[in-house]
């Protein structure tokens, strides 16, 4: 039992007034002489009595009626029939309940709410929501004010129906305090509708309602980071770029360096993020590449912390991550005579290498002083002849897998056999060719081409000469393709572990016109650059998504326990596992889809929902009894009157 207005309950100090009125203005009898008293003394004494009972009766009835309207004025509320007893507030603060560009998001929008909102229960409890549920504040409605402030939204994935499984279940269930309480679940529902928690809640609770203090955003509106592209490659002093993934439309781009304040910078592919095609059809899912510019830096590892700017959520516009500006890459050139001690003669490859200091930092010698030589850590090996040992292949290879680059021709690799592992089942297409076409095994050839945008710089220079021919495989899937001749592969960069193997399937050291083409230095070093820039570059996992590890992740004083298979409860940025490794998280896509339409049922007001939750208010019960009493007192004042009227 509760009451909306329990000060009033003072009024209960009326019902003396009935006693005061019946002490004061109480008839006592007056002798009078009479011949027959003896006679009529009986008679006068029963009558008395009952003139006490009755006056008795009266009073009672009249502080009966006192005591039933100051009762009925306070508002009692009776809990377990139709509310009013107990609130409870289960409240989303995830990622998406964040800022939305000018907007502060409906989390700040509903704790401004239920500020000033007039709750009309005893007790309210307010359960808070992220990847798990905790109890904020329970006790009177201004308890759970006052708790209101401590509240932000987070950066962690998730919805409402996290708290429908164990130890969040109980959270909950302990917050309705063993009575039927009702229940109003506050979120966006973007990322799910509250409907495993309801479901769990039946039998529980009175009755479950749902509040939305902001309507979903249209398609396209937000902007997501999902990734990156290729590692970025900066030379010390010079500028560069780097590819920045996005879903939905961005309005700019701003980039901090280190410790740096942020500053918009410029990005190409802007202007067409997020746009709708010739039909007015917007794909919120639809990945475009921003190519971000960074000013020139010093050599060393520096943090970048890239942000978008949209209408959308604040959460999912950030991409933190380290980028070494490299000087001169290490490279070891193994080959056989005059390459080993040049570099420059009978192969394409060792004079691009040499062809830029600043890049690339060459070092060649012969098979069968490899053993001796230290392979460098995020460095190449550029093999142009069979190595002597297998202990030489082996070691190589466990190289690779940890991170090195391998540049070698088909036919160097597929001979050794500690080296065949590392094509991760590429193999012959022998099928490829038709019985009038190229001999059997080879694929018909064409002009030279990378077939990439990025290097579509390169493509008119290669273009002028070609390979008729080039050899049939079959393209592992995780493959590039570096070089086209026509349509046909020619080199192909193969993951090998954290490292990548590039394999020339055609026989470019031979080929003349090849080497003579202008563009096959710069091609080369690009490619030698881009890929251990990529070997180098950190793992990357996503909020929300399994972990593909167990383990303990840390950054400055936060650390969050793994466990493989689990989503992950991490803020974007850049991270520290417990062996030492760097990760760097990425938000989730999934939190950024704002689009999702309302199911039927989700109020956009409070104040109707908890209208319809006040329930069994019995002030007006206890007025229509006070009205009945009061009729019946005045019955009973009246048949006194003509009963003991004097």
């Amino acid at each position: 039992m509760g009451f909306l207005h329990p000060l009033l309950l003072m009024g209960l100090a009326a019902v003396t007034v009935p006693v005061l009125i019946h002490l004061l203005l109480r008839q006592r009898p007056r002798p009078r002489p009479w011949a027959a008293m003896r006679w009529l003394l009986a008679a006068a004494q029963q009558a008395s009595r009952r003139y006490k009972l009755t006056n008795l009766l009266l009073l009672l009835l009249r502080m009966l009626i006192v005591a039933l309207i100051a009762l009925a004025v306070s508002g009692p509320l009776l809990g377990g029939f139709g509310g009013g007893e107990r609130l409870v507030i289960v409240l989303d603060r995830t990622a998406s309940m964040g800022a939305r560009g000018a907007d502060p998001g409906p989390l700040a929008k509903a704790l401004a709410v239920l500020a000033q909102a007039d709750l009309p229960y005893r007790r309210v409890a307010l359960v808070a929501v992220d990847t798990r549920a905790e109890l904020i504040a329970e006790g009177d409605p201004g308890a759970m004010r006052a708790a209101l402030v401590r509240l932000t939204a987070g950066t962690l994935p998730g919805g409402l129906d996290r708290a429908a499984r164990e130890p969040g279940l109980a959270v909950v269930l302990n917050a309705c305090g063993g009575v039927r309480p009702d229940v109003v679940l506050i979120s966006d529902f973007q990322q799910d509708h509250g409907t495993a928690l309801s479901a769990a809640l039946a039998g529980q609770v009175r009755q479950v309602v749902r509040w939305s203090p902001a309507a979903p955003l249209t398609a396209g509106a937000n902007a997501t980071v999902i990734g990156s592209g290729p590692a970025p490659d900066l030379l010390p002093g010079q500028g560069g770029e780097f590819a920045l993934l996005v879903t939905g439309h961005a309005t700019g781009v701003s980039l901090a360096v280190d410790d740096g304040p942020a500053v918009p910078v410029p990005a190409i592919g802007l202007e067409a993020s997020g746009f709708a095609d010739a039909k007015g059809t917007t794909d919120a899912t639809a990945v475009q590449t921003l190519t971000v510019s960074v000013p020139p830096l010093p050599a060393g590892t520096h943090r970048l912390r890239v942000q978008l700017t949209d209408a959308g959520l604040t959460y999912d516009n950030l991409l933190e991550l380290p980028a070494p500006v490299r000087p001169a890459v290490p490279v070891l050139m193994v080959a056989n005579g005059d390459l080993a001690q040049s570099g420059q003669s009978g192969d394409y490859l060792g004079a691009a290498l040499r062809s830029d200091e600043r890049a690339i930092a060459l070092r060649a010698v012969r098979p069968a002083l490899i053993a001796g030589e230290p392979l460098a850590a995020g460095g190449l090996v550029a093999l142009r002849a069979a190595l002597p040992a297998a202990a030489d292949a082996k070691r190589l290879a466990i190289w690779v897998n940890d991170g090195g680059v391998l540049w070698a021709g088909l036919r160097q690799i597929t001979d050794d056999q500690a080296l065949v592992p590392l094509l991760s089942g590429m193999r012959a297409d022998a099928g490829a060719a038709p019985s009038s076409g190229p001999a059997p095994g080879t694929r018909p050839g064409g002009p030279w081409n990378t077939g990439s945008t990025a290097d579509h710089d390169l493509d008119a220079l290669l273009g002028l000469a070609g390979a008729k021919t080039v050899p049939a495989v079959v393209v592992p899937p995780g493959a590039e393709i570096l070089l086209r001749a026509g349509e046909a592969p020619a080199v192909l960069a193969l993951p090998a572990g954290r490292g990548w193997v590039i394999v020339e399937l055609a026989d470019l050291a031979s080929d003349a016109a090849w080497q003579a083409r202008g563009a096959t230095p710069l091609w080369a070093l690009r490619m030698a650059r881009r890929y251990t820039a990529r070997a180098a570059a950190l793992p990357t996992w996503t909020a929300g998504d399994p972990a593909p590890v167990s383990t303990t992740i840390k950054r400055g004083s936060d650390a969050v326990a793994v466990v493989a298979g689990d989503a992950l409860a991490a803020a974007p940025g850049a991270w520290v596992t417990a062996e030492g490794e760097s990760v760097v998280v990425l938000p989730s896509r999934d939190e950024g889809r704002l689009d999702r339409p309302l199911i039927a049922g989700i109020g956009n007001e409070l104040a109707p929902l908890l209208r319809h939750s006040e329930g069994a208010d019995l002030g007006w019960l206890l007025a229509l009894m006070a009205l009945v009493v009061a009729l019946v007192e005045g019955l009973i004042a009246a048949w006194a009157g003509r009963a003991y009227g004097r």
